[in-house]
């Protein structure tokens, strides 16, 4: 619902057609869609557990590889996913979080500064969708 709102005010702001795709218009405004914007608040939670900014209470949530096997991989350094059976499981933080963050690019994720990261990241999720 609230991503059809988002598609029809932007066709109204750029006085397109009814059916006129919005790819283009949300990358040329520079807005995020509603999922992106999703993805924009997980990775940057993530971000902040990643680098420490976050306080310890979410310590239990999120594990790397490493701690979970003795031997060395090559996703020893990326989050580990736990397994979801259910739809509301599979969109909790501590399920979507690790996932995507493990997808983002290591050129992102390795950012000293979250406002960097937050910038670089806007720009990978716009030209990702189009």
């Amino acid at each position: 619902m609230l991503t059809t709102l988002q598609k029809r005010v932007i066709r109204i702001i750029c006085n397109v057609p009814y059916r006129a795709s919005t790819k283009l218009l949300f990358l040329n405004m520079k807005i995020l869609p509603f999922e992106c914007i999703n993805k924009l608040q997980v990775a940057l939670f993530m971000y902040k557990i990643h680098s420490r900014q976050i306080l310890s209470n979410f310590d239990h949530w999120f594990c790397k590889n490493s701690e979970v096997h003795d031997h060395y991989t090559r996703s020893s350094s990326n989050y580990h996913q736990t397994s979801a059976h259910t739809n509301i499981r599979q969109h909790s933080i501590s399920t979507y979080g690790p996932l995507l963050w493990n997808s983002l690019p290591k050129e992102l994720t390795c950012l000293p500064t979250v406002y960097q990261f937050k910038n670089k990241l806007k720009v990978h999720l716009l030209t990702a969708t189009v």
